[in-house]
């Protein structure tokens, strides 16, 4: 089924399941062989491989998407005894993703893998409570299961309440609605704290932004960088601009503009212009070699053409021994 049957030696030369492959897949003939034996391994019967089909076909990261064949395989998962398929094949139900919408036979597939402990059944059967799909809204009901999601080690859990203590509003981004949630700081402290010891990356960047703010904790720079650095290497774009300063600015940590420019690099490549207009500036504002003044001329531009006001003016002084300073970029909350 769908060219499993027809993975050999070199998956490359398969035409059949090469077909299924997204582009990064059919450049990278480690991802090709990786997929060409979860395959085989789910044609075998494994339970475990045939729902990473299915999520890869859901997704789209590594086949191509289709939610139908996702649908099929979370199935198959099921029948071979593999409880996590089950929120997967419920959420699809729910959204109608690659099979007909059906809010009660999602939240009967939800409540089933939740007898399994899956937690993640767990917080998306509590957010079918909270905005009454396929059940009766309960706020209370709800609210308890997605804290016990939490507390059982389901990081994006934590996020989500730490979030809504914050701002007064649940969001979610399994569910397109939001509801009134009460204010709080000392809880969402309490859950930003849990969701970045579990590994969020949104939950430590603005655990950081608390303590660099001492909005409801003790303000400390040097507890600030360490959530922030966390929160960078754990993949959260937006902490990557933020540590690129602290280390500019010496924020929490020595002055490195070594450190500064990786950072800011790598959320300049995401297109962030302060990031981009900081690099610039670092190298105008180091030792002015031949070298380094090339290189800030060469940021600087890309900062201007970007739209960046100041890149322009910097461009006129770049050879002056003025210090010029970074700029920090936006600190504020951003909806989850």
């Amino acid at each position: 089924m769908d060219g499993a049957g027809e993975c050999e030696d070199s998956p490359m030369t398969s035409s059949s399941l090469s077909k299924l492959f997204t582009r990064a897949v059919t450049h990278d003939r480690e991802l090709a062989v990786h997929l060409c034996r979860i395959f085989r391994a789910a044609q075998a019967g494994s339970g475990s491989a045939q729902w990473e089909i299915g999520d890869h076909f859901s997704s789209g990261d590594l086949l191509i998407r289709d939610p139908n064949r996702a649908v099929e395989w979370f199935r198959r998962s099921i029948d071979s005894g593999f409880a996590p398929a089950m929120n997967d094949l419920a959420f699809a139900l729910l959204t109608g993703s690659g099979v007909a919408r059906d809010k009660l036979a999602a939240v009967g597939i939800f409540r089933e893998a939740v007898k399994r402990g899956d937690v993640a059944a767990i917080a998306n059967l509590g957010r079918c409570y909270l905005f009454g799909v396929g059940v009766k809204r309960s706020r209370q009901r709800g609210a308890l299961l997605l804290k016990k999601a939490a507390r059982l080690g389901f990081d994006i859990a934590a996020a989500e309440l730490a979030w809504a203590y914050s701002e007064g509003t649940y969001v979610s981004k399994s569910f397109p609605q939001s509801i009134p949630w009460p204010l709080d700081r000392k809880e969402s402290l309490r859950w930003l704290r849990l969701g970045s010891r579990l590994g969020d990356a949104s939950a430590a960047r603005e655990l950081a932004f608390a303590y660099e703010q001492g909005k409801g904790v003790r303000r400390s720079s040097a507890t600030a960088f360490r959530w922030m650095k966390r929160a960078a290497v754990l993949g959260d774009p937006e902490s990557w601009h933020h540590l690129g300063w602290y280390y500019d600015a010496g924020i929490g940590t020595a002055f490195n503009p070594k450190q500064a420019i990786t950072w800011y690099r790598k959320s300049a490549r995401i297109g962030d212009v302060a990031s981009t207009f900081n690099i610039g500036v670092l190298y105008s504002n180091l030792e002015k070699t031949k070298r380094n003044k090339a290189l800030a001329e060469r940021w600087l531009k890309q900062a201007a053409a970007l739209g960046h006001e100041r890149a322009n003016l910097l461009l006129r002084t770049i050879h002056d021994r003025r210090t010029e300073r970074p700029e920090r970029g936006d600190v504020r909350n951003k909806k989850r």
